[in-house]
């Protein structure tokens, strides 16, 4: 996914990290990431 373009010590960059936010805010908002989070939820309570 984000290929040679890490910061040298693997980590992402400023932008990359962005944009998985978004992608992640965009499925927690979804009907398929909420069933997911509260079927998580439940395995983890």
């Amino acid at each position: 996914m984000f290929g040679s373009d890490l910061n040298p010590n693997g980590s992402l960059l400023p932008e990359q990290q962005r944009k998985v936010d978004a992608y992640i805010a965009k499925f927690k908002a979804s009907p398929a990431g909420r069933k997911a989070i509260a079927q998580y939820q439940r395995r983890a309570g």
